[in-house]
């Protein structure tokens, strides 16, 4: 069993020596912002063939994501999260996005992943 240190640690600490670095992370957040400000007034369905383009995340919002994605498809159902496809993205479609990113920030971050990966 691994020791916990309680000792704070600022993020550039937990970063360093890691594959990804926390300018990687930035670079990366600082496209997607600049990206998304350049959509901000199209529809829904306009931008729903460039979210295809981006991240599995955003990719997921589009239909074609769930053919041909065997791997992606045995992810999402072995964990039970609620992936889905939208046509349209109204208040719904949010509220249920939304709930899909807290099931999915709880696995990443929950105290039951904590507790797997100290035992």
């Amino acid at each position: 069993m691994k020791k916990i240190d309680g000792t704070p640690k600022t993020i550039r600490e937990l970063f360093t020596g890691v594959k990804y670095t926390i300018h990687y992370y930035q670079r990366e957040y600082q496209l997607a912002i600049h990206k998304n400000r350049s959509l901000n007034d199209l529809t829904f369905d306009k931008k729903l063939p460039i979210y295809f383009g981006e991240n599995l995340l955003a990719k997921s919002l589009n239909n074609d994501c769930y053919q041909n994605n065997p791997q992606f498809k045995r992810f999402f159902e072995a964990e039970n999260l609620q992936f889905k496809s939208y046509a349209t993205f109204d208040k719904t479609a949010l509220l249920e996005r939304q709930e899909l990113y807290e099931e999915l920030a709880k696995k990443i971050w929950g105290i039951s992943r904590l507790d797997e990966q100290l035992n």
